[in-house]
């Protein structure tokens, strides 16, 4: 009997990072409280074995803090890297847990449908070039319409824009 998982997308976590409460307005008193609500919801909607795909700015913890807490997030865990994630090896993250690593945008088919996994949005020229659908970060909870880029090819999954959790978008079967 095949047993399902599924696909899932998060960005801009920003574990440790207390300005980002302020700075994004986020609903939170402290980065603890941040913390331990990103971890609950991921873990809400997220089962082991399916795959999360984060697109970036994932901690500003050490090593050992940033590796605590990819323990306690199920799933297996993809790192796209981001701004904030560029000044560490991709054999960093993958000591802390993270199960692949790239610093360039990954395109991903699901079904009949092709997702470009980036942090930054891409110009539109390129996306329809691609003929993708592009999931990002990066822009928190500024709208992808206020830097003009064609909301039918962009979807910002920053955490503000997604309830702090996970976003789902694909299943497959085993």
């Amino acid at each position: 009997m095949k047993k399902e998982y599924k696909i899932f997308v998060i960005a801009d976590t920003h574990f440790g990072h207390k300005n980002i409460i302020k700075y994004c307005d986020r609903p939170f008193k402290d980065v603890e409280e941040m913390d331990k609500a990103l971890i609950d919801n991921w873990n809400s909607c997220v089962n082991d074995g399916d795959i999360v795909y984060v697109l970036g700015d994932f901690s500003f913890y050490s090593k050992s803090k940033t590796k605590e807490i990819l323990d306690k997030l199920k799933g297996c865990k993809v790192l796209i890297k981001g701004n904030h994630d560029r000044g560490r090896t991709n054999t960093w993250w993958k000591n802390v847990g993270f199960i692949d690593v790239y610093s360039k945008p990954l395109e991903l088919w699901v079904g009949e449908t092709t997702y470009i996994l980036t942090h930054e949005p891409i110009e539109y020229k390129d996306v329809k070039e691609l003929c993708g659908h592009v999931l990002h970060g990066h822009l928190h909870n500024n709208k992808s319409t206020d830097l003009m880029l064609q909301a039918e090819y962009h979807t910002c999954v920053s955490v503000e824009c997604t309830e702090y959790k996970p976003v789902e978008i694909g299943r497959f079967y085993i």
